[in-house]
Formats: C-alpha cells, structure tokens, sequence
C-alpha cells in the first residue's frame, strides 16, 4: 500500500510539473515573448552526431575486447550448424542496425531546426513501401527456411537416431543433477512411476526409490549413477530429461544443448560430441586469452578447463548450485569408466539382505561389493592411514590428486565419524581419529585450502539450527587448527537445515542430514 502511494505522489509531482512549464510556455506565446530555439537545436544536432560517431566506436572497442571471453566453437554436430545459423541472422540483423542508426542520428543532424528552413510535407511513396516490405520479407524467408532445417537437424524422428547410441537418463532435482547409465549391457531398467515404487527406501521397503526404479527387472541389475556426465566422442547421444520438483532446464553450454527438464512431462535432446575434453583443451592452449593463468589453481586457464552441466531456468534460492562437469572421452575410455562402477542395485541387493527379504545373490564376476571396506593410504608425507572406502579421507585424497576434477562450489564430502553431544557443539573424543587423518592430508597436500559446512534436521528452530550447525563447524576449524593447520587454509560456515541428503521424514533421514561437510576450495 506504501509503495502505490508512493508512486501516486510522483505521477502527481510530475504532472504538476508538466502543466507548470506549460502554462509558463503558453503565457511567453500571448505575449510574443518565445524564445529562438534554432541555437539550442544546433548543438542538439552536432551532439547527435558525436553520439553516432563514439556509440560505433564503443560497438568496436566492446566486440573486440569481449571476443576472445566468448565461449569458444560448439563442441557437437548440430551446434557447428547453430553457430552458422546465428551467424547467419547476425549478417542480416546487424547491416540492419548499422544503416538504421546511421540513418537514424544522420537525419536528427540533417533536419535539425535552422532559420529559414521550411518542413517539407511528404505524404506517400508506393516505392518506398515496397522496398521496406520487399526486403524484409525476403530476409524473413530465408531466415525461416534455414531456421527450419537446422531445426529438422537437430531434433530427428526416432527412426531417424542412430541405432548405437548413447542413451542418459538425467532427471533434474533441487538442487543437483541425477545421471542414470544402462551399465555394460546398454540397457534400462524399467520404470514404474507409482506411489507402490517411488519413495524413501526403508529397511521395510528397500524396493522404494526417487526415480520409481523397478530393481526386480534383471536390466536394472547394472545401472548406475553417476557424478559426472561422460559423454563419448562422435557417439550419438539421447538424454532423456525429467523433473522431480520444478522446471529446470538441461544446458551444456559448450555442445549448444538446451532442453527443459518438466515435472511430469518427458522431454529429450539428441546430439553428437566432437571434441574430447583433451583435444579442446589442445584447441583453448593455442589461443592467448586462454594461456592467462587461473588464479584458483595457479595453471593456465585452458589446463583446468572441462565442458559443464548447469541449470538454464531459475529454479529456486540454490539455482546456481546446479552444476556438473563433463567429460568427453573416447569409447576405450569411456567402456573402461562404464565397468569400474559398482551398480546401484547392490546397495538395494545389501538393504533387503538386511531386512531379510531374500537370500544374497551370487555376485557377477567381476562386480565390486558397496559395502565399506578398509583401504590403506600412504600419503607423500609417509603418513598410513587405514580408512573406509567410502569414508571422507579417501574420497579427498581421491579428489585433490586427480587432475581431471576442478575446484568448484558443489563437490563436498560428509565426515562419516566425527560425533557431537546431542544439541551442542561439543566434540565427542571419538572424533579425533578422523580429525587427525584431516590434518595428515593437509599438511601432505601443502597447497589445499578447504571450507567447512555445518547441517542439521529440520527440526526445531531455523535460526538455532543454523547457530548449532555454524558452532559445530567452527569448533571442527578450532580443532583442525589446535592440531597444526593454520587458520589461513580453512573457512567455516553454517548452513541449518538447508541442503538436506536425505529426507527430515525419518529419523534416519533426519540422522543423516546432522552432519559436517567438506568442500575443497583450492589444490
């Protein structure tokens, strides 16, 4: 009500100011007492001109200085025949807003007012329309002709795909991004999109799932899920796109690929990768503005770039949150990545060993078991460590060393030991093994910087929340620091209840979601 008041008041400010000046105008007019205008319209003319002369010059200055920060050539098939179309309309619209603009400023200096100089009434010109519809229409038409084939390129009929494709199934989540592959046989598990099969999985029903996958069909046996989108060179790919919440929308920018992801409303992009992330990388090494160095890293820019998957459509508080890299790989590469993935139905197989529904299946040769087992680590330092599998030491060590995996603002990883006394931010003793692996690994990897995030339920108060999770997170720093990280190379934050794992549904759910995370944010 304040703000529609507000803006009453101003419309009536300046009507009152509009009909002051009028009235002073219509006064000097009786009297003969007008002002000679032919001066002030002078100058307007020349500044007119000026603003024609530096408004290109800007056009020139900003294209070549932004040119090189551009995303460099289309990586995919269809986004080469994109590019030309854009360049295409380009062409066209841009000799258009030349001339226009020219015309435009040319004429407010040309026909400026001058003493003497009398207006000259031009009614109609049968030539004049003729030319600025005639052209304009052919223009259209052959933009609508080449848009229309580019379209057929890109979005072919299902007889039309090839038949050894690649086929993803990414189903779209605040705030995170599901990759779902077929595994070695190439094929899906089929899904049932009902209340008996999608849910939170319980030792009761482990059968339950998001995704409402059907793990008694033996082809989901050896699907699984992945972190990052690998993608294979000159391999025809379907993505088969699907919302769980709200709209979201699938862009690889670097490949031109943008699909809406819509609750309840299948949707799919088809297109062929080129370039493997090392041969862009080769390309990106050739160009200067690309040699500059990262200052995340301390490499060149194009040594740490990697294609990415990011949300195109607002899609809640955490949007930004919405990315994955992606790799491009040749087929060796990528039926190697393909085996060395444990499938996701043996984390179903292990749950319904536990709930007694069934006696364990006979693993395939060859299939790694999910449950946590003990691995050893030797760090540089001579420091060993053995850890869980699955636990946060291997998974950041994991991380620090492969190159392939950039700093970003999404990959975290949960401590699986570290305890508190229950609704404070106090550390249990037991805590200290893995405290102490943290400071090992930092003082091994010299150079690593990481930040600290604290998570509760959802239960009770937010802001408590969030003051007991920022406490816990600190007082994890305040250890770290005690036992010889300096402070410098740790930040700390709280977030409550924001980011769940899991559901606040269940207790369980609830258990998960308490906890301390880890992010990386320098190697």
């Amino acid at each position: 009500m304040a703000t529609l008041l507000g803006i009453i008041i101003v419309i009536c400010i300046l009507l009152v100011v509009f009909y002051v000046a009028r009235t002073v105008e219509l006064t000097k007019e009786i009297k003969g007492e007008l002002e000679d205008t032919s001066k002030s319209s002078n100058v307007q003319g020349y500044l007119m001109l000026s603003f024609l002369v530096f408004f290109f010059i800007g056009i020139a200055w900003s294209s070549y200085y932004f040119l090189p920060r551009m995303l460099p050539a289309p990586a995919s098939l269809h986004g080469v025949e994109i590019q030309k179309l854009f360049n295409i309309t380009l062409l066209f619209t841009g000799i258009v807003f030349i001339f226009t603009h020219i015309f435009l400023f040319w004429f407010a200096f040309k026909y400026r007012e001058q003493k003497g100089r009398k207006a000259y009434f031009f009614s109609h010109s049968n030539m004049l329309e003729l030319i600025w519809t005639a052209i304009p229409a052919v223009v259209m038409m052959i933009l609508v002709a080449k848009g229309m084939i580019t379209w057929l390129n890109i979005f072919p009929s299902t007889k039309d795909m090839a038949k050894d494709k690649l086929v993803i199934e990414v189903t779209a989540q605040q705030f995170k991004w599901n990759l779902r592959y077929p595994g070695v046989d190439g094929n899906f598990g089929e899904r049932k999109i009902d209340q008996e099969h999608i849910g939170i999985a319980s030792k009761e029903e482990w059968w339950k799932n998001e995704f409402g996958i059907n793990w008694e069909d033996p082809a989901s046996h050896d699907d699984f899920f992945s972190d990052t989108l690998y993608l294979v060179k000159n391999k025809p790919t379907l993505c088969k796109l699907g919302a769980l919440d709200v709209l979201h929308s699938f862009y690889l920018p670097h490949f031109s690929v943008k699909m809406d992801c819509v609750p309840g409303v299948p949707t799919t992009f088809y297109f062929t990768p080129t370039q493997t992330t090392l041969e862009k990388r080769q390309e990106l090494s050739k160009i200067p503005e690309w040699q500059k160095i990262n200052e995340a890293t301390g490499s060149p820019r194009f040594a740490t770039f990697n294609y990415e998957l990011a949300c195109a459509e607002l899609c809640g508080k955490s949007h930004y949150a919405m990315q994955k890299y992606v790799m491009v790989v040749e087929q060796a590469e990528y039926d190697k990545w393909v085996k060395s993935h444990v499938p996701a139905y043996e984390a179903v197989k292990k749950a319904k060993e536990e709930a007694g529904g069934a006696k364990s299946e006979t693993k395939e040769k060859g299939a790694e078991s999910t449950s946590a087992e003990m691995k050893d680590i030797k760090l540089s330092s001579g420091f060993a460590m053995n850890v869980s599998s699955t636990g946060v030491e291997n998974k950041l060590v994991s991380f620090i060393e492969d190159k392939t995996k950039m700093v970003d603002k999404t990959t975290w990883f949960s401590f699986d030991r570290l305890l508190f006394e229950t609704g404070k931010s106090t550390l249990k003793p037991e805590s200290e093994v893995q405290l102490k692996n943290i400071v090992e690994i930092m003082k091994a990897f010299p150079n690593v910087e990481i930040k600290l995030g604290g998570y509760t339920d959802n239960v009770g108060d937010v802001a408590k929340n969030v003051k007991l999770s920022a406490d816990r997170a600190n007082n994890v720093m305040a250890e770290l620091v005690k036992m010889g990280v300096a402070a410098s190379r740790i930040k700390a934050e709280g977030f409550g209840p924001e980011f769940p794992v899991a559901s606040n549904d269940t207790e369980e759910g609830r258990t998960q979601n308490r906890r301390i995370d880890v992010r990386v944010t320098k190697k």
